[in-house]
């Protein structure tokens, strides 16, 4: 545990954290420096269904639309709204393959949820094998083992499948991106958990999560909980 401990000291000496954005020293070690930090749009109060933005209270409330419909999920937080710097990050991260971001943004997000429940298991959204061929890696899976530094609990890598390659979800309303999404995953195995996280770079309707999650409690997970890096302002 020692050694373990020690490793990221001796990482920062020999590679000092530099802001992404500017170049200039990292704050906090990040690699943000800090004028670049203060100007992440890190969320204010939200949906605790849905970690939709609201105004309000810093009481926990629950959007018009959870109430409503509520989730499968169980509750859902993110770090950022998606604009600005952090939208700029998960582009970067997700389709310039700079995976350098992804240490930045696991380490924000882990600020935002530390002190939460540690869940039994963590499992990142899963791409469709094709995809993941095209892309090279899942960046899901790149934020879930950074921040299984924290949590140390299992993740969930192969549990999971996504059978149908489904279309983009960008540009689609709301009810195409969960007709989308419909059936297109499945479980592999024997899953034991009580309480899984799903990991994800950005929350939009959470049409995806909904469905992973309808699946995990079909075959005994009692919570299901979602942490993502950013939610998109408004609904689409």
């Amino acid at each position: 545990m020692i050694m373990k401990d020690l490793i990221p000291v001796f990482a920062g000496l020999i590679f000092p954290p530099t802001c992404l954005f500017c170049g200039k020293p990292g704050h906090l070690e990040l690699d943000l420096c800090e004028s670049c930090l203060d100007a992440m749009p890190f969320i204010g109060h939200t949906c605790h269904r849905c970690a939709l933005p609201l105004s309000g209270s810093s009481q926990p409330l629950t959007c018009g639309r959870c109430l409503k419909t509520p989730p499968h999920f169980d509750d859902a937080v993110s770090a950022f709204e998606y604009r600005d710097l952090a939208q700029e990050l998960v582009t970067d991260l997700k389709y310039r393959a700079r995976l350098p971001v992804a240490r930045t943004l696991a380490d924000l997000l882990w600020w935002t949820v530390r002190g939460r429940d540690i869940p039994d298991a963590l499992l990142p959204v899963p791409l469709h094998p094709r995809r993941l061929r095209e892309r090279g890696f899942n960046q899901a899976v790149i934020i879930a083992d950074m921040i299984n530094r924290h949590t140390e609990c299992a993740i969930w890598r192969t549990e999971v499948r996504r059978d149908r390659d489904t279309a983009s979800q960008t540009g689609l309303d709301a009810g195409e991106r969960r007709k989308n999404v419909r059936g297109a995953f499945s479980i592999r195995g024997d899953i034991r958990a009580r309480h899984v996280v799903i990991i994800d770079d950005v929350i939009t309707t959470g049409s995806t999560a909904n469905e992973i999650a309808v699946l995990l409690k079909r075959h005994g997970v009692e919570r299901v909980s979602l942490w993502s890096v950013a939610r998109a302002p408004l609904d689409v």
